[in-house]
């Protein structure tokens, strides 16, 4: 489709003036962060991706981190898409060892740019550059957007959506290479940077592109779509394997109704795209937005704002541009139904029709594509309002503020308890702010359309645009000063303490942290004078909330990923935590005064502290000798776990050999370890004992581990259902354990190869019509 210039004559800078201004937006909010000076600290950045990449980016180990060994009793890395184990910028900041801060505002920076640029080029397939950056501006600035910064892999996966449209829209087009490289190379990458329901209702996005937009014949697209799908299967292929071969053994291979039900998008919000901090504050007292949300106090994603304008414009692309306006908000409208998860029973739908689709949760993820649709329709409306005489404009601004404050109040007004927001004093200065951020604005943009030339009121309405949604979402970013996160977690000092010097890779440490989170007590000096948001992330980390452990080396019983190891959680629940914190080698353990553990029989107070205390608990080694051992399944030692109280001790272990029978085991008091070196994905003893027998380790090693007794492979075993063993004859040997998924690798070369491959050839080919402009086409 041709697009449509406002002023052909006057194309530069000013046409583009709000994606500079969008682009320089980002820098202002993000600028403490991209210093080092401060850092992202809301939502799951603080203790699960800064701990994450801090661990990825400067570990040792080659390009891909292949095993994850700091959380619960270890898991393949290869198989969890939050950790982008065969994402290429991943790898990038892994290969260059970039510090996690200000790193992590590095990564996030460039795919901010990514999803602006993305936005802009599939805007221009629309409208003309005025409008189009228009729209990437509200795109690149929306809630949705600034909300993600702080949830890093869907961040990542976001900025990939515009492309992975626009792909699909020009290949829709005129097939040929280079589209086609495109395509193949842009839309893996959603699921790579770790969200792969992203790309699914990314693929019927494209296809609804198809079905409406394609100009080439069908009979050339359906071989272009087929090779374009095998293709992408191909660069898929390693993610894919790993993942779906590791998904029986972890607990997210059946996730709950009640679970997936978490965070889904309640239909009132989606009065939130054009009403600024619908709810009140984003972070502080005063929020009243809890109704909307099951069983938390706030919303998964805090805002979803795009922007005052966003029903002028709606209402101006309705007018003018009616068949692509209507397409434009079916797709809002429907992806917005789909992201109410199990309440719109959409969802249940998808749930029988796509394989994959009971494994994903937080609904209001979804939101993406409706907030795509409506970065899109003000592009549309906006390049339009432009258009419109002043008069027209005017109406359509002052229309557009009664609605704003209408759906205000009658979002107020449905509020399901008590006298309502209006009736305390925090959440009614919240309400008379959003009110008066809409008049202003409204008012602005009013004057801004009084300008002489399309130009020049384009760019200050895009000024406008940039400084409504920085006002209105600029508090998302959630940044702290980095003094407060320089020292290492209090809790890691204490550890290091209670220690007394011994390997960290011997023991493993619990935090009880929904207790911690729980117990009240007096806040430390770094938190005091903190708003309340930002005094409990400091508090958190001084107790080492989920993964901050691993910043200080230490491997933690119980971990936050988004796959917890299905064996650990049966033993769990069989045999109570206790019994399992024991099993795991679990030798100290961060908990509230109140706390059970303190009561278990051989534990004693190490340290107490103003947040915590910490235990020195019995615990199994992590590599040790049973007295005895015994051959039984899984499902056998679960269900003698109530009575035998021997069983998850160094009393018997019990083995499932498969079909190998059990080896000779003698009682050896003598047997000594003398060497035990833990690299993460991979492990060296020493061990010396005078009669033969099986030595227990207290890892999950999957079947991708294998093993060597003085240089000879040897055979690993599961051992009490999470954990392995191994046979040694007597005397003193050297065991190399080494994790090796040369599957996964060999399909990851196979799919970088594939990936430089298409892009050689789309380059020669570009060559070869440069060329060919030059000195016409070629008599061959």
């Amino acid at each position: 489709m041709q697009s449509r210039e406002l002023h052909p004559s006057r194309p530069g800078l000013l046409a583009r003036a709000p994606l500079w201004a969008a682009a320089a937006a980002l820098v202002a909010l993000l600028a403490p962060s991209l210093a080092g000076v401060a850092q992202l600290v809301f939502r799951d950045m603080l203790q699960t991706f800064w701990p994450m990449k801090a661990a990825s980016w400067q570990g040792v180990g080659g390009a891909l981190q292949t095993w994850n060994g700091a959380a619960f009793a270890g898991s393949s890395a290869l198989a969890d898409v939050v950790l982008q184990p065969f994402y290429l910028p991943n790898l990038l900041f892994r290969l260059l060892h970039v510090p996690a801060w200000p790193g992590i505002a590095w990564f996030l920076y460039a795919h901010a740019l990514l999803a602006l640029w993305g936005a802009y080029l599939l805007g221009r397939r629309l409208c003309g550059r005025e409008g189009a950056a228009l729209g990437a501006a509200a795109f690149a600035l929306s809630g949705y957007q600034i909300a993600n910064l702080t949830n890093l892999q869907f961040f990542c996966a976001c900025a990939w959506a515009p492309w992975v449209l626009l792909a699909a829209d020009r290949a829709c087009e005129r097939p040929s290479l280079r589209r086609f490289t495109l395509l193949v190379l842009v839309a893996p990458q959603v699921a790579l940077a770790g969200d792969p329901r992203e790309l699914i209702t990314l693929a019927l996005a494209a296809a609804a592109v198809w079905v409406l937009r394609a100009r080439a014949p069908w009979r050339r697209l359906w071989p272009f779509a087929l090779g374009a799908c095998a293709v992408m299967l191909l660069l898929l292929s390693p993610t894919l394997y790993a993942t779906l071969r590791a998904l029986p053994s972890f607990t997210r291979n059946a996730l709950s109704l009640e679970s997936r039900s978490e965070w889904a998008f309640a239909p009132v919000r989606l009065v939130e795209l054009w009403v600024p901090r619908l709810f009140g504050p984003l972070f502080d007292d005063g929020f009243w937005g809890g109704f909307t949300v099951d069983h938390w106090k706030r919303s998964y994603l805090h805002s979803f704002y795009l922007g005052a304008i966003f029903p002028a414009c709606l209402l101006a692309a309705l007018r003018f541009r009616r068949r692509a306006a209507l397409w434009l908000l079916g797709g809002l409208l429907g992806f917005a139904w789909l992201s109410m998860g199990p309440r719109g029973h959409l969802d249940e739908l998808f749930a029988k029709v796509v394989p994959t689709w009971k494994l994903y949760r937080y609904g209001e993820r979804i939101m993406l594509l409706p907030t795509l649709a409506g970065a899109l329709l003000i592009a549309l409306g906006a390049e339009q309002l432009l258009r419109a005489s002043a008069g027209g404009g005017r109406r359509l601004l002052l229309l557009t503020a009664a609605v704003g404050l209408v759906s205000l109040e009658m979002v107020a007004l449905v509020f399901p308890a008590g006298p309502g927001p209006w009736a305390e004093p925090a959440t009614r200065a919240a309400l008379y702010r959003s009110a008066l951020q809409l008049c202003v604005v409204l008012g602005c943009a009013a004057v801004a359309l009084r300008l002489q030339t399309p130009s020049h009121r384009a760019a200050a309405l895009g000024l406008l645009l940039v400084a409504d949604l920085a006002a209105a979402n600029g508090e998302l970013t959630g940044q702290l000063p980095r003094a407060l996160f320089r020292s290492p977690p209090q809790a890691c000092e204490s550890v290091r303490r209670a220690a007394q010097g011994k390997d960290p890779a011997t023991f493993r440490v619990f935090v009880e942290e929904t207790a911690l989170e729980r117990s009240p007590h007096q806040l430390s000096g770094a938190a005091s004078g903190l708003p309340a948001w930002a005094a409990q992330r400091v508090e958190e980390y001084a107790w080492a909330k989920r993964n901050l452990l691993t910043l200080c080396g230490y491997s933690q019983s119980v971990g936050l990923t988004s796959l917890e190891p299905l064996a650990e959680s049966q033993l769990w629940r069989a045999a109570g935590p206790v019994r399992a914190l024991r099993a795991l080698s679990t030798r100290f353990a961060l908990v509230p005064p109140e706390s059970r553990l303190a009561l278990v029989p051989g534990a004693h107070l190490v340290e107490q502290q103003a947040a915590y205390l910490l235990l020195d608990l019995p615990a199994l080694p992590r590599l040790y000798r049973p007295l005895a051992v015994r051959v039984g399944t899984g499902a056998q030692l679960l269900a003698a776990l109530p009575r035998e109280q021997a069983l998850l001790t160094e009393e018997v272990a019990v083995l499932d050999t498969g079909d190998e029978p059990l080896r000779e085991h003698a009682a050896d008091p003598g047997a000594a370890l003398l060497r035990f070196e833990d690299g993460n994905d991979r492990q060296r003893w020493t061990l010396r004992q005078g009669a033969p027998g099986y030595w227990a380790i207290g890892d999950a090693l999957d079947a991708d581990w294998t093993a060597e007794v003085d240089g000879a492979p040897a055979r690993l075993v599961t051992a009490d259902l999470a954990h392995r063993a191994l046979w040694l004859p007597a005397g003193t040997h050297e065991v190399s354990l080494r994790h090796r998924p040369l599957i996964a690798l060999s399909l990851f070369g196979a799919s970088l190869a594939a990936s430089l491959l298409l892009v050689a050839l789309a380059l020669q080919r570009m060559r070869l019509q440069q060329r060919e402009l030059r000195t016409g086409p070629s008599p061959h």
